[in-house]
This record gives C-alpha cells, sequence and structure tokens, in this order.
C-alpha cells in the first residue's frame, strides 16, 4: 500500500509514522484518535493518509455518498486544530468534498490509485526532491449540489435521465456561474510561471478552413525547475445554439529550468471553433467574434484576446 511504501522511505529518520489498525478510522473519544492528537501536537508536520478504495467505487457501482467514510473527516479535524502544518494525502479516483475541513490545513495532495510505488512517489513530492506538475483533469465540486447531475440523480425506476448536454465539468460550472473546490486543469507547483505576450494572428480568417495562430511566452520565474500545463480556451461570442462560455481547445506540457523562457505557439483550425449541427448532423462554424484565453487552469486565465472575426 502507500503508507507502507511511505514508511519504508521515511525508515532511519527522525520521522514517526503512526498508522492505523484494521479498516476503521479513529472515532471521536476514542484510544486511537487521542493518541493521533498526541502525536500530532508532539510534530512540526502532521501527514494525514485518507481516502476511498476499490471497495468503495468502481465502475461498476454508483457511490451511496460522496463524502469520506466515518471518521476520517474527525480525524483531520482534530490533528489540524492541534498542528497547522497538517498536510492531508487523498486517495480516490473521483473527487471528494473538502468543505468541513480544508480551511484547517495546509495543503492538499490528490493520489488518486498510484499502485505499488505511490508511497516512495507521495515521498519525492511531500519531500519536495520531485516538484509536483499534475494537473485536474476533473472539476472538483464543493458540494454534490453543485454537480449537473444533480436534478436527474438518480432518476426513478432505475433510470437516469441524462439531460447535461454538453455542460460537463468546468462548462457546466462556468455556465452556472458556480464556484468549485478546484477547478479543471489545476495544480500547484513548488515553483511559479509567468505567461505573457500573448500574440494572435488570424492566418486565414475563412470560417470554412480558418487558422488562427496563437503565440506566448511562458516563464519559471522561481527558483526550482518544473512543469507547466499551458492551457488555451476558445469562446464564441455570440452563439446561435447553447454553447459553454469557453471551450479547452489545447494544451502543452513544459519543463523548465528557472529562469527559463518558453516561446509557445498553438494553430487553430475548423475543429477548435466548430459546433455539431444536430438538424444537419454535421460540424459548423458559424461565422462570427471568438476570443483566445491562455492560463494555468480554466479558472486562472493570464491572457485573454481581443475579439476577432471569422467570415
Amino acid at each position: 500500500s502507500p503508507l507502507k511504501a511511505f514508511k519504508e522511505r521515511v525508515k532511519g529518520s527522525n520521522i514517526r509514522v503512526s498508522s492505523r489498525v484494521g479498516r476503521a478510522f479513529p472515532q471521536e473519544g476514542s484510544p486511537s484518535l487521542k493518541t493521533a492528537v498526541k502525536l500530532a501536537r508532539e510534530s512540526e508536520v502532521a501527514i494525514i493518509f485518507t481516502g476511498l478504495g476499490s471497495g468503495m467505487e468502481s465502475e461498476a457501482q454508483d457511490r451511496e455518498t460522496m463524502d469520506l467514510p466515518a471518521g476520517q473527516v474527525e480525524l483531520i479535524r482534530a490533528v489540524a486544530a492541534v498542528n497547522p502544518n497538517t498536510v492531508v494525502v487523498l486517495t480516490s479516483g473521483n473527487p471528494l468534498p473538502m468543505g468541513a475541513w480544508i480551511s484547517q490545513v495546509k495543503a492538499v495532495v490528490q493520489l488518486w490509485y498510484p499502485g505499488q510505488e505511490g508511497g516512495h512517489a507521495i515521498a519525492d513530492v511531500l519531500f519536495g526532491d520531485v516538484n509536483p506538475s499534475g494537473k485536474l483533469p476533473v472539476t472538483f465540486l464543493k458540494k454534490w449540489e453543485d454537480s449537473a447531475a444533480y436534478p436527474n440523480y438518480p432518476g426513478k425506476d432505475g433510470q437516469v435521465n441524462y439531460a447535461e448536454g454538453i455542460f460537463v465539468g468546468y462548462r457546466h460550472f462556468d455556465a452556472q456561474n458556480l464556484e468549485p473546490q478546484f477547478p479543471f486543469g489545476h495544480g500547484l507547483s513548488y515553483t511559479h510561471f509567468d505567461y505573457s505576450n500573448l500574440l494572435l494572428n488570424v492566418v486565414d480568417g475563412n470560417s470554412v478552413a480558418p487558422i488562427v495562430r496563437v503565440e506566448f511566452d511562458l516563464t519559471n520565474s522561481g527558483d526550482r525547475a518544473g512543469a507547466e500545463v499551458a492551457q488555451l480556451y476558445v469562446s464564441e461570442m455570440a452563439p446561435i445554439v447553447p454553447r459553454p462560455p469557453k471551450e479547452l481547445k489545447g494544451f502543452s506540457k513544459v519543463m523548465l529550468a528557472p529562469g527559463e523562457t518558453r516561446h509557445m505557439s498553438f494553430d487553430l483550425q475548423a475543429p477548435a471553433f466548430s459546433y455539431f449541427d444536430v438538424t444537419s448532423m454535421t460540424w459548423k462554424i458559424q461565422p462570427g467574434s471568438f476570443k483566445i484565453s491562455v492560463g494555468s487552469s480554466s479558472r486562472d486565465l493570464r491572457l485573454i484576446s481581443s475579439p476577432f472575426v471569422l467570415r
């Protein structure tokens, strides 16, 4: 397990590892919870490994609740109350609500399901030997009621009406102006990245076969080497059919040394501006105005172009 591998990684150091016994997490007032709190109070940093398992979520079943299993939230809150440097490592394949505890902890690391080397990998990240460079491929919502599926699930008589259409994930959150816990594309690093010098060139403005070149500079402005995933979104200003406020149409992961700048370039063609017309059953581009946004996540847009026209 990741925790077992993590213990092996820190063996011989001055780090003390306290693990739970069996499948149950410490309950309020239990001796094991008191032990965890005592250890956290005496430590410089507290790291809590928590989350779900294959018995709680899988492709063959729906989860009965989005919440962490009983005892986990209580453990996080109790430990964070006595140690301001509490780090939570989450194991899950899906978003988990964090509103009950996230304001109390210093950091959250999403481990997903990493396999047998996961403990070594997370140790490398936590100790700073590796600069994390992951980005969320999904939106982490604050509460179940914010989900696009909430109005329709669980349905009736074992059937669920799929009414979300194209408004899923970040598209739903943007269209409904909802604030996520963490947006699509989000991911922190031990360094910082700056975006600058946006240049947009409409090489061919014909809506039948457009070519739009987007260029910008990406700089590692910190003191650690690291990778950034630059994301490019396209917005149609006045669509004639329902469309999301913006759609991801390009991305690139770039490894940069401290102080290094990379000139980025994207060539956008017809698929970046098209919508699917359900009447003709074909992809079409509606002549009109568009704009480009570039940034570090769907809600962290650093560069936004002026509108341009495809005729």
